[in-house]
């Protein structure tokens, strides 16, 4: 078996490598490397740093995962709004499509569904059913802004992410 003796880039002491080695661990400091080899050559690369690159590259995946799950939720919302305008049409802009969703925000929806909830209620001749699902609709208005206003900040937390490596 062939023993090949280098430094350890941390300390300076001596690292024992053979062959079929992959790592080797410093038995003076304790610092591990990873153990490459190619026809002439032997490259010791600290094991840290190769768990680092991994570490990003996973962080980035998972971002870019989760920016597609954003944008499925958001075209959930989207299928909401064409609901929404099923039943109050005359005040949601039918021309959803071409809105930027992170840059629309659903918050004045409540303030229109509740002006016409109450100039509904204002009339002498009340229609129930429409008030009643009116306030249904402004019920599920208000869970999709939550949804909204926390789909915003992921997606700005992932796209930073992404961003950066």
């Amino acid at each position: 078996m062939e023993i090949i003796e280098m430094t350890c880039k941390n300390c300076g002491g001596k690292l024992t490598i053979t062959k079929d080695s992959d790592q080797v661990i410093c038995q003076h400091c304790g610092s591990e490397y990873l153990i490459s080899f190619s026809e002439n050559a032997i490259s010791i690369k600290n094991l840290s740093e190769g768990i680092k690159g991994v570490q990003k590259s996973t962080d980035k995946t998972a971002s870019e995962l989760a920016l597609k799950r954003i944008d499925n939720q958001l075209k959930t919302i989207s299928q909401w709004i064409f609901k929404a305008n099923a039943i109050c049409g005359h005040f949601i802009n039918p021309n959803i499509e071409n809105y930027e969703f992170l840059s629309f925000s659903p918050i004045p929806w409540l303030k229109q569904i509740d002006y016409v909830i109450e100039s509904e209620k204002s009339k002498i001749f009340k229609n129930k059913d429409y008030i009643s699902k009116l306030e249904a609709l402004r019920a599920e208005c208000v869970k999709v802004i939550d949804t909204w206003k926390f789909l915003n900040k992921q997606y700005e937390y992932h796209r930073k992410i992404v961003s950066k490596l």
